[in-house]
């Protein structure tokens, strides 16, 4: 029974020496000995993550304000607005047919003309086609 007991106490001893060197190979991996090191070092590199994220979405941000005002002015010029702003006129018929030629005019119809800032009604009194048809051929 004491050899038993002597292997068993044994036995013991070195399954406790087997766990107690085995726990101190554990502590002294960086992460454990020093679990907060590791913690600054992702810190840091989230912060810096972070930050490129925020720079180029700060970037695309500004190229898509870029380009929507490059389109709005884009727009504006090819407005038919931009056109009546610089003098010229759109002759339309009560239907809202827009003419383009004086030959689709008659005397005594009625038009509406389209300005900048609004519109006038009008009535022709007359219409004088040119002779050769357009006056800048």
């Amino acid at each position: 029974v004491r050899q038993a007991h002597d292997r068993v106490r044994r036995a013991a001893s070195q399954h406790i020496a087997r766990e107690a060197h085995h726990l101190a190979a554990l502590r002294s991996r960086p992460a454990l000995s020093a679990p907060h090191a590791g913690l600054a070092a992702r810190r840091d590199e989230v912060r810096l993550i972070w930050a490129r994220a925020d720079r180029g979405m700060t970037h695309r941000v500004e190229r898509a304000r870029d380009e929507v005002r490059h389109q709005l002015a884009r727009a504006r010029t090819l407005s038919p607005l931009a056109t009546l702003r610089r003098g010229y006129a759109v002759l339309q018929t009560s239907t809202g047919q827009v003419l383009a030629s004086v030959a689709a005019t008659t005397v005594g119809a009625e038009l509406t003309v389209r300005m900048h800032d609004g519109r006038l009604g009008v009535r022709v009194d007359a219409n004088h086609p040119d002779p050769a048809g357009d006056p800048d051929e």
